[in-house]
């Protein structure tokens, strides 16, 4: 029976029935995250990893016994973690990885000083580079190549690209998974935006950060690849990322998912 919802002028059909969409909801999904879901689902059965780094032919050292595969990959932020509440390690990382003239001067300056810096307030803890305000530095940076690898390096400890498989502990395959959207682009908001136009700075793009995040802040060699429908130029498409696992493992109504594909 028809489901209803009461309302002041009466009982109304759902959305679903108003618009004949009564149907499993995987045959109109268009989540990104939830594809990403399913080849991760995927490439963690039998040997689909491997059978995955062929097919695409990254051009990186496989070796079978350490290659991993990540979702919203996360490194910068759980190293970040692991290093608890040692406040000098954490000075030392983000001196030493930027090293703009700010944050060497900074180099006697107290917990608060430093934080406050960066436009956060914690009196205790050196707080992530994820949390600095760009509207702070933007009024204490002036030089603009040291503005941008400091919004850079802060976008960094931000960015989780979607799907990531380490071939080895040194390299890896990054890939970017995009169902109509196109490759982003920092700085995301409207301030930002507006400080970087005022500076007569470019944006800076998704690919490009990621790039940055790998090579010079992991030290990890990477080849970066975009996931679309298309599967133009450099990117691969759903379609053959699909085609080259052994996907009998998957419910059926996964399968199907996939199909759309």
């Amino acid at each position: 029976m028809p489901t209803r919802i009461g309302t002041a002028s009466g009982p109304l059909m759902n959305l679903r029935e108003l618009v004949g969409a009564d149907r499993p909801y995987w045959q109109i999904n268009r989540e990104e995250r939830n594809l990403v879901a399913l080849l991760y689902a995927a490439l963690l059965q039998g040997d689909n990893l491997i059978r995955f780094l062929r097919a695409i032919d990254a051009n990186l050292p496989v070796e079978p016994e350490v290659v991993t595969a990540y979702v919203e990959y996360a490194y910068l932020r759980d190293i970040w973690a692991a290093i608890g509440r040692d406040n000098s390690l954490k000075r030392k990382a983000i001196t030493e990885l930027l090293r703009t003239p700010d944050v060497l001067a900074l180099q006697s300056a107290t917990t608060s000083e430093w934080n406050e810096h960066f436009g956060v307030r914690s009196r205790t803890d050196i707080e992530s580079p994820s949390n600095w305000v760009v509207k702070r530095f933007d009024e204490t940076i002036e030089s603009n190549a040291d503005f941008i690898a400091t919004c850079r390096f802060k976008w960094c400890f931000r960015a989780k690209p979607d799907l990531v498989i380490h071939t080895t502990h040194q390299h890896a395959l990054v890939i970017e998974a995009k169902v109509e959207s196109g490759e982003g682009s920092y700085p995301a908001t409207a301030a930002e935006k507006s400080i970087f136009k005022r500076r007569g700075l470019r944006r800076v793009s998704q690919t490009e950060l990621q790039e940055h995040m790998m090579r010079e802040l992991l030290g990890i060699e990477a080849r970066h690849v975009f996931l679309t429908l298309r599967g133009q130029r450099q990117q691969l498409s759903w379609s053959d990322a699909f085609k080259a696992l052994d996907l009998s493992g998957l419910p059926t109504w996964a399968q199907r998912w996939v199909e759309r594909y």
